[in-house]
């Protein structure tokens, strides 16, 4: 017989979906901020909690937060977690940080293919190329500036030493 009563700790596990234009830093405060606050809490465990960017949700990037609440009993561990949630809505509202609800953006497009484009706007090809060139761009920019000063490997997928195809002619 497991008596769930007679338990020390009391796990609560949830999401907190934030909406997807807030910003990257907004976020990193947001979930320090509710580090803070369980640190804070009397009657958190302060040893094992976890609050981290979890999932790219489809209406939101959500928070996982696992917390554990050392209480004698259900209606104190009730009266607690509403604590920390208003304390956690405090957080968010100070921030400007929003929470999401599920949403969803239908596009109508009934243009050209990408054929037909070529076709009607000579070019298109190029700068759809273009486009996605400096898409490839900005994340290897983005990956390197994250890791600087460690040692890398590339981060274009290639190997240290090029290899020459059979083809080229050695310089």
């Amino acid at each position: 017989v497991d008596n769930y009563g007679a338990r020390t700790y009391r796990r609560w596990k949830t999401q907190l979906s934030l909406t997807y234009d807030t910003p990257a830093a907004k976020i990193e405060a947001f979930c320090e901020g509710v580090r803070e606050l369980i640190r804070q809490h009397p009657f958190t465990r302060k040893d094992s909690f976890h609050v981290y960017l979890n999932e790219f949700g489809a209406a939101s990037l959500d928070v996982l937060l696992v917390v554990f609440f050392q209480v004698p009993n259900y209606g104190t561990e009730m009266r607690e977690r509403h604590r920390l949630s208003m304390d956690i809505l405090r957080l968010a509202e100070g921030l400007g940080v929003e929470f999401a609800f599920p949403t969803q953006t239908l596009y109508l497009h009934r243009g050209p293919s990408e054929l037909e484009a070529e076709e009607l706007s000579p070019g298109f090809g190029d700068e759809l190329r273009q486009v996605r060139e400096d898409g490839r761009g900005e994340a290897r920019a983005l990956y390197v500036a994250s890791r600087s000063g460690r040692s890398q490997q590339p981060v274009d997928g290639t190997d240290p030493e090029p290899q020459r195809s059979p083809e080229e002619p050695e310089a």
